[in-house]
């Protein structure tokens, strides 16, 4: 119980079972239990030692499930702006060719939002198309998903001096999004109908508090644990 205690997250459900555990004694069961848990969630976190996230568990279930429900994902930090920098440069470095992504926004009126692409990052060109139509944006805070309209062509903006660029200008990231109001929010390419429904004030232009994008994949269990990135 020591070695499978000391391999399991940190979290509140796995907490209560090791009380219910301890308390009646019956170690098995209780293994039985914590096995059964982490079999049935959803995703899986790999996240360097970077802080604390600002994306929660209840963020990471709804892109899950909103993503591919019948499969369990991983969630793996590339880039998280208050630790690696908030210059597009590192951005791109970081997140550029690399699969699906989701972005994560805190804005600094402590909203959140973000979004998920299934088409890699770039820093040349600009509108890209999902052919498959499956980015979308989100308003994390009372967990809200907005579609692409029919304008697929301008799913995604790619620009060597901007970071996550969702639509002409639906949700646009832009380098030193942290020091400045210059991100950008209108109601474009995506079912928004006003930025408030996405990032919580009425507002076009806004000052990011956090930006944190992650790699998604698809978990394959086998006998050993291996992921792959088609989601």
């Amino acid at each position: 119980i020591e070695k499978t205690i000391m391999n399991i997250s940190a979290n509140k459900k796995i907490f209560d079972l090791l009380e219910i555990g301890m308390k009646n004694k019956d170690i098995n069961d209780l293994k039985k239990e914590i096995n059964s848990f982490e079999k049935n969630k959803t995703y899986e976190l790999i996240a360097p030692n970077k802080g604390t996230l600002i994306t929660t568990d209840e963020d990471f279930k709804f892109f899950a499930s909103n993503i591919n429900n019948n499969s369990k994902l991983t969630f793996e930090l590339l880039y998280k702006a208050t630790k690696d920098g908030e210059q597009a440069s590192v951005f791109h470095s970081n997140c550029d060719e690399k699969g699906p992504t989701i972005t994560v926004v805190k804005v600094l009126n402590g909203s959140k939002c973000g979004g998920f692409t299934p088409v890699s990052w770039k820093k040349d060109g600009c509108w890209t198309k999902d052919p498959s139509l499956r980015s979308f944006l989100c308003n994390l805070n009372n967990k809200t998903k907005f579609g692409l309209r029919q304008n697929y062509n301008h799913a995604l903006d790619f620009h060597d001096n901007k970071l996550s660029c969702f639509g002409g200008y639906a949700l646009q990231l832009t380098d030193k999004n942290l020091s400045n109001k210059n991100g950008i929010c209108q109601a474009t390419d995506y079912e928004i109908q006003n930025p408030s429904d996405l990032i919580g004030i009425n507002e076009q232009n806004f000052q990011a508090e956090e930006i944190e994008v992650f790699l998604v994949k698809e978990k394959i269990e086998t006998g050993r644990a291996s992921c792959r990135e088609r989601v």
